[in-house]
């Protein structure tokens, strides 16, 4: 199952055209200042309005990946060396689907003298405090 997800972000990429617009958004949470982008479909607003939430680990909004390593080299040999940019790209694909999407870099990024503690409310909540500015934009379907 992990190689039919990990060829679904290859292939993604593959197709990944950079939209007309993307804008710049910042939000505060938790005395943090976090950055993103929001990208947008071509066409009159407001979109709907798809969130990515980065994972776990230094994610910034690209979601960039390295292939590198023993399991690339199985995988995919003829990637190696190479750099995916999984949320950007399924961005980039779902503007082409008419959906704007909002991506953000994580906490360690947005905030890189954080000190902890690492909790739901500061790993996860952004996204929550990402809402409530996006909600604002003209662009974004708030409902």
């Amino acid at each position: 199952m992990k190689k039919i997800i990990f060829l679904f972000f290859v292939s993604a990429s593959l197709w990944a055209q950079k939209p007309d617009t993307e804008i710049e958004v910042t939000f505060p949470h938790g005395g943090c200042e976090f950055k993103g982008s929001l990208s947008l479909p071509k066409g009159e607003g407001p979109f709907p309005t798809i969130v990515i939430i980065p994972g776990s680990g230094q994610n910034s909004r690209a979601g960039m990946t390295p292939f590198s390593g023993a399991n690339v080299e199985c995988m995919t040999p003829n990637l190696v060396g190479d750099t995916a940019y999984v949320y950007r790209d399924l961005a980039y694909n779902l503007n082409q689907k008419g959906y704007a999407v909002f991506r953000y870099d994580e906490l360690m990024i947005s905030c890189p003298t954080f000190k902890g503690p690492f909790t739901y409310e500061n790993l996860f909540l952004p996204a929550q405090s990402a809402l409530e500015v996006l909600k604002s934009h003209a662009q974004v379907d708030a409902s």
